[in-house]
Protein backbone atom coordinates (compact mmCIF):
# COMPACT_ATOMS: atom_id res chain seq x y z
CA UNK A 1 0.00 0.00 0.00
CA UNK A 2 1.40 3.38 -1.00
CA UNK A 3 -0.87 5.65 1.03
CA UNK A 4 -4.02 5.92 3.12
CA UNK A 5 -6.60 8.64 3.60
CA UNK A 6 -8.78 8.74 6.71
CA UNK A 7 -11.76 11.08 6.69
CA UNK A 8 -13.70 11.46 9.92
CA UNK A 9 -12.21 8.13 10.94
CA UNK A 10 -13.96 5.87 13.41
CA UNK A 11 -10.80 4.93 15.20
CA UNK A 12 -12.14 3.68 18.46
CA UNK A 13 -15.30 2.57 20.11
CA UNK A 14 -14.58 2.70 23.80
CA UNK A 15 -14.03 5.73 25.98
CA UNK A 16 -11.03 7.49 24.47
CA UNK A 17 -12.62 10.88 23.81
CA UNK A 18 -15.63 12.55 25.33
CA UNK A 19 -15.93 15.77 23.34
CA UNK A 20 -19.39 16.71 22.17
CA UNK A 21 -18.60 19.77 20.06
CA UNK A 22 -21.27 22.34 19.50
CA UNK A 23 -21.39 25.12 16.96
CA UNK A 24 -20.26 28.40 18.64
CA UNK A 25 -23.71 30.01 18.19
CA UNK A 26 -25.33 27.04 19.94
CA UNK A 27 -22.84 27.34 22.79
CA UNK A 28 -23.88 30.97 23.10
CA UNK A 29 -27.56 30.00 23.25
CA UNK A 30 -26.85 27.43 25.96
CA UNK A 31 -24.81 29.98 27.90
CA UNK A 32 -27.81 32.32 27.84
CA UNK A 33 -29.87 29.51 29.39
CA UNK A 34 -32.68 29.51 26.89
CA UNK A 35 -35.85 27.85 28.14
CA UNK A 36 -35.82 25.27 25.34
CA UNK A 37 -32.74 23.04 25.14
CA UNK A 38 -30.45 23.91 22.25
CA UNK A 39 -30.08 21.19 19.59
CA UNK A 40 -26.75 19.44 19.31
CA UNK A 41 -24.69 20.46 16.31
CA UNK A 42 -23.02 17.08 16.07
CA UNK A 43 -23.50 13.47 17.07
CA UNK A 44 -23.70 12.69 20.79
CA UNK A 45 -20.59 10.70 21.74
CA UNK A 46 -22.59 7.87 23.35
CA UNK A 47 -24.59 7.44 20.15
CA UNK A 48 -21.33 7.23 18.20
CA UNK A 49 -19.91 4.64 20.59
CA UNK A 50 -23.08 2.56 20.57
CA UNK A 51 -23.26 2.65 16.77
CA UNK A 52 -19.59 1.74 16.50
CA UNK A 53 -19.97 -1.26 18.77
CA UNK A 54 -23.07 -2.52 16.98
CA UNK A 55 -22.18 -1.83 13.36
CA UNK A 56 -18.41 -1.84 13.09
CA UNK A 57 -17.20 -4.43 15.57
CA UNK A 58 -20.07 -6.91 15.35
CA UNK A 59 -19.90 -7.30 19.10
CA UNK A 60 -16.12 -7.88 19.13
CA UNK A 61 -13.80 -5.98 21.45
CA UNK A 62 -13.86 -2.34 20.27
CA UNK A 63 -10.18 -2.08 21.20
CA UNK A 64 -9.22 -4.74 18.67
CA UNK A 65 -6.76 -2.91 16.36
CA UNK A 66 -8.47 -4.39 13.29
CA UNK A 67 -11.59 -2.42 14.24
CA UNK A 68 -9.84 0.49 15.97
CA UNK A 69 -6.38 1.30 14.63
CA UNK A 70 -5.93 3.81 17.45
CA UNK A 71 -5.36 0.83 19.76
CA UNK A 72 -2.70 -0.85 17.59
CA UNK A 73 0.60 -1.37 19.37
CA UNK A 74 2.67 -1.39 16.16
CA UNK A 75 2.20 1.31 13.54
CA UNK A 76 5.72 1.70 12.13
CA UNK A 77 5.08 -0.16 8.86
CA UNK A 78 1.98 1.77 7.82
CA UNK A 79 1.96 3.78 4.58
CA UNK A 80 1.92 7.58 4.46
CA UNK A 81 -1.43 8.65 5.85
CA UNK A 82 -3.61 11.73 5.46
CA UNK A 83 -6.19 12.28 8.19
CA UNK A 84 -8.94 14.80 7.44
CA UNK A 85 -11.04 15.97 10.39
CA UNK A 86 -13.61 18.67 11.09
CA UNK A 87 -13.49 21.15 13.97
CA UNK A 88 -17.04 20.37 15.10
CA UNK A 89 -16.86 16.58 14.86
CA UNK A 90 -17.36 14.20 17.75
CA UNK A 91 -14.59 12.05 16.24
CA UNK A 92 -11.99 14.83 16.14
CA UNK A 93 -10.24 13.78 19.37
CA UNK A 94 -9.65 10.29 17.98
CA UNK A 95 -8.34 11.66 14.69
CA UNK A 96 -5.88 13.92 16.54
CA UNK A 97 -4.78 11.04 18.79
CA UNK A 98 -4.22 8.71 15.84
CA UNK A 99 -2.17 11.36 14.01
CA UNK A 100 -0.03 11.72 17.15
CA UNK A 101 0.48 7.95 17.36
CA UNK A 102 1.49 7.81 13.69
CA UNK A 103 3.91 10.69 14.22
CA UNK A 104 5.43 8.94 17.26
CA UNK A 105 5.86 5.78 15.17
CA UNK A 106 7.61 7.90 12.51
CA UNK A 107 4.93 7.17 9.94
CA UNK A 108 4.64 9.91 7.35
CA UNK A 109 1.36 11.56 8.24
CA UNK A 110 -0.55 14.69 7.47
CA UNK A 111 -3.38 15.82 9.74
CA UNK A 112 -5.78 18.55 8.70
CA UNK A 113 -8.61 19.78 10.89
CA UNK A 114 -10.91 22.05 8.90
CA UNK A 115 -12.08 25.02 11.03
CA UNK A 116 -15.81 25.54 11.31
CA UNK A 117 -16.64 22.25 9.58
CA UNK A 118 -18.89 19.44 10.85
CA UNK A 119 -18.80 15.66 10.45
CA UNK A 120 -19.63 14.76 6.85
CA UNK A 121 -18.65 18.15 5.42
CA UNK A 122 -17.04 16.63 2.30
CA UNK A 123 -20.52 15.69 1.16
CA UNK A 124 -21.29 19.41 0.91
CA UNK A 125 -18.73 20.16 -1.83
CA UNK A 126 -21.45 21.70 -4.01
CA UNK A 127 -22.18 24.29 -1.32
CA UNK A 128 -19.11 24.69 0.90
CA UNK A 129 -15.78 25.99 -0.41
CA UNK A 130 -13.78 24.28 2.35
CA UNK A 131 -15.27 20.93 1.34
CA UNK A 132 -13.98 21.44 -2.22
CA UNK A 133 -10.58 22.48 -0.86
CA UNK A 134 -10.44 19.39 1.37
CA UNK A 135 -11.30 17.14 -1.59
CA UNK A 136 -8.50 18.81 -3.54
CA UNK A 137 -6.13 18.15 -0.61
CA UNK A 138 -7.12 14.46 -0.63
CA UNK A 139 -6.73 14.18 -4.42
CA UNK A 140 -3.28 15.81 -4.29
CA UNK A 141 -2.20 13.45 -1.49
CA UNK A 142 -3.43 10.41 -3.43
CA UNK A 143 -1.75 11.55 -6.66
CA UNK A 144 1.51 12.13 -4.81
CA UNK A 145 1.48 8.80 -3.01
CA UNK A 146 0.10 6.56 -5.71
CA UNK A 147 2.05 7.86 -8.71
CA UNK A 148 4.02 5.18 -10.50
CA UNK A 149 7.77 5.58 -10.13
Amino acid sequence: MRGAVLYGPRLEGSTYGSRMPLHPKLKELIARKQSAPAPQWDLPIEEVRSSFRALWTGGADPRDPRASPLWASELANLPPTLIVAAEFDTLRDEAEAYASKLRAARVSEAYTCWPGMIHGFLQMAGLVDDARHAIHEIATFLRTHTARA
